[in-house]
């Protein structure tokens, strides 16, 4: 029994921080077999939690506890539930749940959603002029061929603690090309910078957009930004600006709502200046690190 305890509350330890966990668990009450559903997601991701182990650990922890009643046996009250560690963990991790949701601000009520916002950021990217950097590279979507150049230079963009591995960079080129816009170089043929992103129609970001690919909705509403990658030699003359204006623009006008991106404290003024609002800390703790989450809404 205290196996099957100290799994259940590690497990909502880890489900009280990662708000992607704990939304996949609780996705589970939803299933026709609950119970089971709830036990293959506990093993898939490393808890030997099995269903009748977890009713029978309930059952003998109420037994012991009528025997160290005073007056025990039998007749010991019961409160609802205390012989149900499953039940008892799904009350704890909604609470948490419905902690968060009171906390935050309902996302209609926010500032940068009033049409004049949407409608800067619109004027923005209407008048900025790519002319001088198309001389220099041609931006496109990115081709098969380039994986292994866009695998490199997130290799030399970003800490090892922060990299997708190359399985799934690789499958993000092949699966959510129609998101992945590069910079070419004119004069060698190769990739200067390049962003990626993934569309779908949630609202806030979530660790699990890096790595399944099955999550791309090609119609989704709104991207969530990936990696935005220029090469160090190619710094210094607003490549990065002219790859995130030209993709909010082509999102413009293929009707997305918003464009979600993360970024650390350093980089949050640099995204403000390109017309995103910050949001506040993100549930993202991709690489171990705390994340601001950005948004630029192009349509209300």
């Amino acid at each position: 029994m205290a196996e099957i305890t100290d799994m259940l509350e590690e497990l909502e330890k880890r489900a009280r921080k990662d708000k992607a966990l704990r939304q996949c668990l609780l996705e589970t009450r939803k299933a026709s077999e609950p119970l089971l559903a709830f036990c293959a997601v506990c093993q898939e991701i490393g808890y030997e939690i099995y269903p009748m182990e977890l009713v029978s650990a309930g059952e003998d922890f109420y037994a012991a506890m009528k025997r160290s009643t005073n007056g025990g046996g039998e007749n010991s009250p019961m409160l609802e539930g205390e012989d149900d560690f499953y039940e008892l963990f799904f009350a704890n991790i909604e609470e948490q749940e419905k902690k968060e949701s009171c906390s935050k601000e309902p996302l209609w009520t926010k500032e940068y959603l009033k049409e004049k916002n949407c409608q800067k950021s619109r004027d923005r990217l209407e008048k900025y002029d790519f002319s001088e950097k198309e001389k220099l590279f041609e931006f496109r979507k990115i081709l098969p061929e380039e994986t292994d150049q866009a695998i490199e230079i997130e290799k030399i963009c970003f800490p090892a603690n922060e990299l997708c591995s190359d399985v799934s960079m690789r499958e993000r080129t092949a699966v959510t090309s129609d998101v992945f816009l590069t910079a070419v170089d004119r004069n060698t043929g190769e990739i200067a910078g390049c962003l990626s992103g993934l569309a779908t129609d949630e609202y806030e970001f979530r660790d699990d957009f890096f790595e399944n690919m099955k999550l791309h909705q090609p119609e989704g509403k709104n991207i969530m930004i990936l990696g935005l990658s220029v090469l160090p030699q190619y710094r210094g003359q607003g490549l990065a600006r002219d790859l995130m204006y030209r993709y909010l623009r082509e999102a413009l006008e293929q009707k997305r709502r918003f464009v979600i991106l993360t970024c650390l404290d350093a980089k949050v003024h640099m995204y403000e200046k390109m017309g995103f609002y910050d949001r506040g800390i993100s549930g993202s703790v991709w690489g171990g690190e705390k994340w601001h989450e950005m948004v630029c809404v192009l349509n209300v």
